[in-house]
């Protein structure tokens, strides 16, 4: 069975038509257990999150595939490498979190862009990724560093 098909998930939250799923894994980090954790949270408190992996690999046509002392290889035929996520300190969590405009506005849902850095209590923060909060921040978005799913919650109070 591939990791990542349908019969190797387990549902471990709904949300409105969204379904949040995780591989069933015995290795999890503590960062990871914060952030499916997390994620699940804001989910349930109204929030639109989204995993947002940040990184680099290659893409290309498929040749073979094969193992080699131990190590596993992948041939790719016009091989191209490629950038993913939003960008370097960008946080794992991103999405929308609905508040309701007061005055003018009132009964209005405005869509709040969220960017969450889940970080264990010894994790530690990068430059890059202050200066993406710091820029989230600045255009009215929502940009905090958790440790926790109440730290997560309570981020999305405006």
């Amino acid at each position: 069975m591939a990791i990542g098909s349908r019969s190797n998930r387990k549902i471990f939250g709904i949300v409105g038509s969204f379904q949040c799923t995780t591989t069933r894994r015995t290795d999890m980090t503590p960062e990871a257990i914060i952030q499916n954790r997390s994620m699940v949270a804001v989910s349930k408190a109204g929030a639109l999150i989204f995993r947002n992996p940040v990184g680099n690999g290659w893409v290309g046509q498929f040749v073979s595939a094969y193992e080699k002392n131990g190590e596993r290889f992948t041939v790719l035929k016009y091989a191209t490498r490629t950038a993913y996520g939003l960008q370097v300190g960008s946080g794992d969590g991103i999405g929308l979190t609905p508040v309701t405009i007061t005055d003018a506005h009132i009964g209005r849902k405005l869509g709040v862009f969220l960017s969450l850095e889940f970080k264990t209590e010894k994790g530690r923060i990068r430059p890059e990724q202050l200066i993406w909060q710091e820029n989230i921040r600045r255009v009215g978005g929502i940009a905090e560093i958790v440790r926790s799913e109440d730290e997560a919650v309570e981020a999305l109070k405006v």
